[in-house]
């Protein structure tokens, strides 16, 4: 494989020099957001220097929720009347129950675009003589419809594969002589097999370079390995939210994706959570915004010769779905907290080699809130029907057995289980349950799953999924 250039690879930008201009940029944009915008006026003050935008307050996805359930449809967070917005698009809910809606003037989907085009995929070496196949459903949320209309600036010819099932995207795939995919992770490799399930190598096509975001796969080696051979592709990871837009890419050195820093200003917390600010998006904006992304952040100089902040190993996960002690009161006694904990605290100790505390020694019970079930249900082409089964069939299995899940806490428990009892699995994760079980029911990449019961369902085509008991 030849070296990789990135979009910064000759840049000479210092940082004193980014940060004077991430500063300008917020300047000069924020006296429409005062003026106008009322979520904001009521939070935000001038800023002048770094010292004032340090005091501004964090900024959550529930106060934007709520602040659109309380003002309906779209909230107060708009700097301009309505009729100037030109797009509408919206996040999955999957986090919070309620999606958000989120606008765009024709200036800020511009900077979206531009955002793709400079940034993105001169990363991926994609360039106007490309043509760009979207394996998306271009539903309402945001997902690759920027990729899109910054494929249309930098010249590409863009290509759909919305409305299609994935024998038809592959097909139109090789008619039309696709050499860029844009994809999940999980759904590049579903393309793969279902195109050698009708006879078609997809490494034999013209796709020389795949890039994919909304779930972690990109950055993982294992997974992005398994693409690449798949494709006989170069793989890119790609990281960016509805409401903020694109805001990463990886690059040449393949060990982390570069934040774009010359569109935003990204903190990170010390709980290692990924806070950003974006610096375009002026008519619906977000300022020092908890994106709920866990990360290790590093500022060594890259291989590729970007002077962006790398996340190195690319977003590690939700900081939600990991252990975070939350101080609910104090006893009477002196020195003592009461904690309130999850699951994971207990399973901590069985997946990290040195935890930092004794499960049993160290904390004392006081109270019961509740539990939650957890099944394992397979797909009907795997000969178990009893857990004793299953747990046989996969010791005995040449090769690890694939389990869907779309959660972290099932995603620990399996491990733990797996450890005990010898059990060969490989999970294929998901950013939800719902994914999970979509995957399973359709004979995908999992050959059984592990999730809360309330998420499984019998689909009406006749597959249905088996609940294992003994």
């Amino acid at each position: 494989m030849g070296r990789l250039r990135s979009e910064t690879e000759r840049s000479e930008i210092s940082h004193d020099q980014l940060r004077a201009m991430q500063l300008a940029k917020l300047r000069a944009g924020l006296p429409d957001v005062l003026a106008t915008n009322a979520f904001w006026r009521a939070r935000l003050h001038d800023v002048r220097g770094w010292d004032d935008f340090e005091r501004l307050p964090l900024t959550t996805k529930s106060e934007l929720v709520a602040d659109q359930a309380a003002a309906p449809p779209f909230g107060t967070n708009l700097t301009y009347p309505v009729d100037r917005y030109v797009r509408l698009h919206q996040t999955s809910g999957s986090s919070g129950g309620h999606p958000l809606r989120w606008l765009d003037t024709a200036g800020s989907w511009d900077w979206c675009a531009r955002v793709w085009a400079e940034h993105v995929y001169r990363a991926a070496g994609v360039t106007g003589a490309d043509r760009v196949f979207c394996a998306f459903s271009f539903g309402p949320f945001l997902g690759f419809w920027s990729a899109f209309s910054g494929a249309e600036r930098l010249g590409s010819l863009c290509i759909s594969g919305g409305a299609m099932t994935s024998e038809q995207r592959v097909h139109t795939i090789l008619d039309l002589g696709a050499t860029v995919l844009l994809s999940t992770p999980t759904y590049a490799l579903r393309l793969a097999e279902g195109a050698r399930d009708v006879g078609v190598d997809l490494a034999r096509s013209a796709v020389r370079v795949t890039i994919h975001a909304g779930e972690p796969g990109a950055s993982i080696p294992s997974t992005r390995d398994a693409i690449e051979a798949a494709w006989s592709a170069v793989s890119f990871d790609h990281t960016g939210m509805t409401e903020l837009g694109p805001t990463g890419h990886s690059c040449s050195a393949r060990d982390g994706v570069h934040l774009i820093e010359s569109e935003y200003i990204f903190e990170v917390t010390s709980e290692g959570e990924l806070v950003a600010t974006n610096l375009g998006r002026w008519g619906m904006p977000l300022i020092r915004y908890r994106t709920g992304d866990r990360v290790v952040a590093s500022r060594e100089p890259c291989s590729c010769g970007s002077p962006f902040l790398k996340l190195v190993g690319g977003i590690r996960g939700r900081v939600d779905c990991y252990l975070r002690r939350r101080s609910v009161g104090t006893v009477q006694r002196p020195n003592e907290t009461l904690w309130l904990y999850l699951i994971d605290h207990v399973l901590r100790p069985n997946l990290q080699a040195e935890p930092p505390y004794n499960v049993l020694s160290d904390f004392t019970p006081v109270s019961y809130l509740g539990d939650n079930s957890f099944f394992i249900v397979v797909h009907p082409s795997l000969p178990v029907t009893t857990l004793s089964e299953l747990i046989a069939y996969a010791k005995a299995s040449p090769t690890p057995l694939n389990y869907a899940t779309g959660n972290t806490y099932a995603f620990a428990s399996m491990a733990t289980f797996a450890a005990s009892t010898g059990m060969k699995l490989e999970a294929v994760r998901y950013k939800s349950e719902p994914d999970a079980m979509t995957d399973l029911l359709s004979g995908g990449r999992a050959e059984f799953g592990f999730g809360p019961g309330d998420r499984f369902v019998i689909d009406e085509r006749g597959f249905r999924e088996q609940l294992l008991g003994d």
